[in-house]
Parts: structure tokens; C-alpha cells; sequence
């Protein structure tokens, strides 16, 4: 909801149900209900011990033995133990709820939490030991089934719904977006078509967007780096995306609207309806495009940023290079997705994109 402004002169003057909304708009909504929840586990583990579940008032001496203990004990609702992430998180929607309400904090680094977080360790130690510590990686899709996707004719520029499979796929891949993250909110504005130095024509991100990354004071949203290149020929990527612009209908500005059902007997009619694709839809789209190419899996839509990651990693690029197009914050970031992203690397393209573009040529001769 947007803040109601009173004009009372050179500024505004802000209601304050609006101002306190503003303030929570801050999170992502992911994260809001990541902290609400993280409270509402701990305030079921103080109230079953027999402690006073307002934590916010506990002096720092009392939230720390609180904490020491809960680090430990705390389970889900089903009494399994939680994954050392799970953890994790939960301890830092702690922390960031303690903030929201106004507490100059640090659950982490303070010493009065030094005995909490030993304990934290510890109990982080055993549950690797147990096998509740292992990241769960996107799996990069294999170059059989991403042959086998081009061919079966899922990918088509000649459909309303295979002209935005294709757009939707080689958008995710090329310009290495996350997987679920904003997709609803795209507009046609979002990208653009450009030419580079060499005179070749690319798609790239035009406007920029808040991520659960780039969040909170001193941070702005991003444009990440990944360009969409031109084949210029059967199957040209920024064909596709070209025709799909002019397709879309023109009273709605989302980038991904729901299709026809038909291709419309006249060429000047929209392809698509005043009416944008659902976000369930749209953050389970490489699930359904699995399903219909038959794939030896079902992949998510993270597992296009994963293979763009591990194909420019397995090209020789360095990790500070790849994280220019995927817009990781430090080389660091990429071990989930690469083996050795601070090796150094031999005969670097000057262009991160260029490779892109020869790996599509190559693989999947259209």
C-alpha cells in the first residue's frame, strides 16, 4: 500500500501506519515470513520450557541462557532435528526481529552470546556428523536433456506457448537469473535489445530490481551483467525475444502473459491475454517444460542459473568474471556451484558472453 502523503508544504508528511509499513517493506516478503516464523518457533520453545515467551524484554545476560539452550533443543513440529541452514536461519530471524523492534544487537558477535554460540557450533558439528549439514545443490541440466529440450519442440517461435517457453528459457540461461525471484513482476521494459562494439546484437537487463540479496541501508538494486546474444540464424535467441515483444497484448505491461490457446488468424492480433502468467506458474515453468520434453528429470528454474555457472566455469573463465553475470557478490559465493572458482583460469575471453553463444552453436545446432 502505498504511504498516504499530506502536503503541508516543501515535504510531505507521512501517516504513521504508512511510515511503519514502509519500514517492514524493507524485507523481502520471503524473509518477513522467514523471521515471523523463526519468532513464533522460539516463543513455542521459552512458553513449553516455562520461560516467558516476550523475549524482546529479557535483559541480554537472560537472552543469552535462553538461547544456549534453545540452539539445542529446538525441533520441528514433527521432532525431527533441524538441517544446520535451517538453523542458521533461524537464529539470524532472531537477530534481524530483535532489530525491527528497536534493540542495538548482534547475536552473533556480541561476547555476552559467546557460551550461546559455542553451543550453536557444537550443535552445528553433530548435526554435519549426522548428515543434516549438506547444502542441497540445484543440479545443472545435463547436455543430453538440454539437446533433447531443443529438439522435441517445446522451444518454437511459431506458438503463442512455445514462442514464451522459448523467450522464458534462454532469458533464465543467458542472463543467469535466479530462479523463482521477481519473475512476476517483469515488465516489457525490463529488457532491451542493444548492439556491442562488434556490432552485434544482444538482449540485457535495462532496469534494475530489488533481490533478497540487495537489501537494507547502503545497498541499492542491481542490473546484473548477463547479455543474451544473436545467432543470426534459425533460432536466434534475440529473434525470438524481438518477436515475443511484439506479440505481447498492449494493454498489459507484464513480460509474461498468459497465451492463447491458438496462434490468431490475423498477424496483427496479440498472442497473448490481458492477464499475466500466475507466480505458481511461473516458479515452477522449467518443472512443466521438463515434463513435456520428457526430460531424465525434473529440473527448477534455478538449475538454468546453475548450468549457465558450471558451463562458463567449465570454459575457463575466471570467477570474478562469471560473477559479473550472475551478479554474485564475491568469488566465494560461486563453491556452491563450481569446484574451483579461485583456481586460476588460462585463456580468458574478454567477453563473458561470447561463450555463451559459441556453447549454444555448438551443442544445439538449430
Amino acid at each position: 500500500m502505498a504511504a498516504v502523503l499530506k502536503n503541508t508544504g516543501r515535504f510531505a508528511s507521512v501517516e504513521e501506519d504508512d511510515f511503519e509499513a514502509l519500514l517492514k517493506a524493507k524485507d523481502s516478503l520471503n524473509t518477513q515470513r522467514s523471521t515471523l516464523g523463526a519468532v513464533a518457533i522460539f516463543r513455542a520453545y521459552l512458553t513449553e520450557k516455562g520461560f516467558d515467551s516476550n523475549f524482546e524484554e529479557f535483559t541480554r545476560e537472560e537472552l543469552a541462557a535462553r538461547l544456549e539452550k534453545f540452539y539445542v533443543e529446538v525441533r520441528r513440529a514433527d521432532g525431527k532435528e533441524y538441517k544446520t541452514g535451517s538453523l542458521i536461519n533461524i537464529r539470524a530471524s532472531i537477530n534481524r526481529h530483535l532489530k525491527n523492534e528497536g534493540h542495538v544487537i548482534n547475536l552473533i558477535s556480541e561476547p555476552v552470546y559467546a557460551q550461546a554460540n559455542r553451543a550453536f557450533a557444537a550443535h552445528q558439528a553433530k548435526l554435519k556428523r549426522e548428515g543434516l549439514g549438506d547444502t542441497q545443490h540445484y543440479v545443472p541440466i545435463d547436455e543430453n536433456d538440454m539437446t533433447k529440450l531443443y529438439q522435441s519442440g517445446v522451444l518454437n517461435d511459431d506458438t503463442p506457448e512455445g514462442l514464451q517457453n522459448k523467450v522464458w528459457f534462454e532469458l533464465m540461461y543467458y542472463i543467469c537469473r535466479r530462479g523463482r525471484e521477481n519473475l512476476r513482476k517483469l515488465s516489457k521494459d525490463h529488457f532491451a535489445i542493444a548492439v556491442d562494439s562488434n556490432g552485434r546484437r544482444y538482449v540485457y537487463q535495462s532496469k534494475d530490481e530489488m533481490t533478497k540479496k540487495i537489501r537494507g541501508e547502503c545497498m541499492k538494486s542491481r542490473v546484473d551483467g548477463g547479455r543474451m546474444y544473436g545467432t543470426g540464424g534459425k533460432g536466434c535467441p534475440v529473434a525470438s525475444f524481438e518477436k515475443y515483444i511484439s506479440k505481447l497484448n498492449p494493454n498489459n505491461n507484464s513480460l509474461f502473459q498468459a497465451p492463447l490457446r491458438s496462434t490468431p488468424s490475423n498477424s496483427d492480433k496479440p498472442w497473448y491475454k490481458n492477464a499475466p502468467v500466475g507466480e505458481k506458474t511461473l516458479g515452477s515453468f522449467m518443472s512443466k517444460l521438463s515434463l513435456a520434453a520428457d526430460l531424465s528429470r525434473r529440473y527448477t528454474n534455478h538449475s538454468l542459473r546453475s548450468t549457465c555457472i558450471t558451463v562458463l566455469d567449465e570454459s575457463g573463465f575466471d570467477a570474478r568474471d562469471i560473477c559479473n553475470v550472475t551478479g554474485h557478490q564475491n568469488e566465494s559465493s560461486l563453491r556452491s556451484y563450481v569446484g574451483r572458482p579461485n583456481d586460476a583460469k588460462n585463456e580468458c575471453c574478454r567477453m563473458l558472453c561470447q561463450i555463451q553463444l559459441e556453447i549454444i552453436l555448438k551443442r544445439h545446432k538449430m
